[in-house]
């Protein structure tokens, strides 16, 4: 289980249509949703103003990006990584470990839904659907 008061600045990486930062948001997370695709990114911005949540949504492909902000915890929930190219996914993972704060406990979860374990992550993500990664910095 995954304290969320310990990490509320949360970074959600192919986040398509914010079903997942939305539910984060109502955990209490500041969720910044990356994507690079406009139609789920737009769908998700006219959801959350709808909603009255405060989420903030990017129209980028994660490769790339350069944000200027750190967070404490990134998500990427279902295929994207294992779409990835080997060389992609380190690239990706850099990418990440510069927008994580500092410290012995950021975090990183990658939630394949293909992924079999018996635990149930956050409450609401379904049951044998989760795999933990941590990024542990020096």
């Amino acid at each position: 289980m995954v304290p969320l008061t310990d990490y509320p600045q949360l970074f959600d990486i192919g986040c398509g249509p914010g079903i997942y930062a939305e539910r984060f948001c109502k955990q209490g997370c500041q969720v910044t949703g990356i994507d690079f695709s406009e139609r789920p990114v737009n769908y998700a911005g006219s959801s959350v103003l709808k909603k009255g949540l405060d989420i903030t949504y990017l129209y980028q492909n994660y490769l790339d990006m350069d944000l200027h902000k750190v967070f404490d915890f990134a998500t990427m929930i279902y295929c994207d990584y294992g779409a990835l190219s080997t060389s992609d996914r380190k690239k990706l993972m850099g990418k990440v470990y510069q927008h994580l704060k500092p410290g012995n406990s950021s975090q990183v979860a990658v939630i394949p839904y293909f992924f079999i374990l018996r635990q149930r992550v956050l409450g609401w993500i379904p049951r044998y659907s989760a795999v933990f990664l941590r990024l542990f910095r020096k």
